[in-house]
């Protein structure tokens, strides 16, 4: 009303990133800002926040696993269509999660969110480092349903075989939710009962585990045929 700017104590003593931040994120939403034309690109936050991911799967302790999980990084980083899909999904996420929680903006959000204002000295860290939670809840929450079928180790064999690493994104597509994957709390919360086998087929995993569900019925099929003839 007064015609005056908002301007923080922090602005006083920042760079051009630190003082355009608050401004550019007041009339912007989170996609926005995680455009390749935005304050803070999805690309560059993944890398930020990508190694993270892994911290909350409860790999078993093992050299193998520590591989496993280094190789898997690097992997997501320079394989450009994972790293799209992973984007895909996150955005998608982000937006219905922002349906769903109360009215206020997520400026507000951030400016009210005392854990964050206390772990950050200037607000535009606090707003950058909401932005990279966005993105980490839903690529963990991803990683660790793709780790659960040991589909990430499969796509990391295909580098050569389109024809597979196309049925891999399209069975992803449609076999994964995070519908009933709890957000991540802390570090190791996601269980892993695999052993980081090396499967050659897409999901592979995801199909075992479909027929041992329906072997109970099968048995008693054909226990029931016996008992008949």
């Amino acid at each position: 009303l007064s015609g005056w700017t908002t301007m923080l104590l922090e602005q006083l003593e920042a760079t051009e990133d630190d003082v355009l931040a608050p401004q550019k994120c007041a009339d912007a939403c989170i996609s926005q800002l995680l455009a390749e034309d935005g304050l803070w690109p999805f690309d560059r936050v993944l890398e930020a926040v990508l190694p993270s991911c892994f911290w909350f799967i409860n790999y078993p302790m093992s050299q193998q696993a520590a591989e496993h999980v280094c190789n898997a990084c690097k992997f997501a980083l320079e394989d450009a269509r994972l790293r799209s899909f992973l984007q895909q999904c996150s955005m998608t996420w982000i937006r219905e999660q922002r349906q769903v929680l109360c009215q206020k903006s997520w400026l507000q959000e951030v400016a009210t969110d005392a854990s964050l204002l206390q772990m950050h000295t200037q607000f535009s860290d606090c707003l950058r480092a909401y932005v990279r939670q966005q993105v980490q809840r839903p690529v963990a929450m991803l990683l660790f349903r793709v780790e659960s079928y040991c589909a990430l180790g499969t796509l990391m064999q295909l580098a050569n075989e389109d024809e597979l690493r196309d049925i891999w994104f399209e069975l992803c597509n449609d076999l994964v939710s995070l519908d009933d994957v709890p957000l991540p709390r802390s570090a190791e919360c996601y269980p892993y009962h695999r052993q980081l086998q090396q499967l050659k087929l897409p999901f592979s995993a995801y199909f075992a585990d479909q027929l041992d569900e329906h072997k109970s019925v099968y048995f008693e099929e054909g226990l029931q045929g016996c008992h008949d003839s």
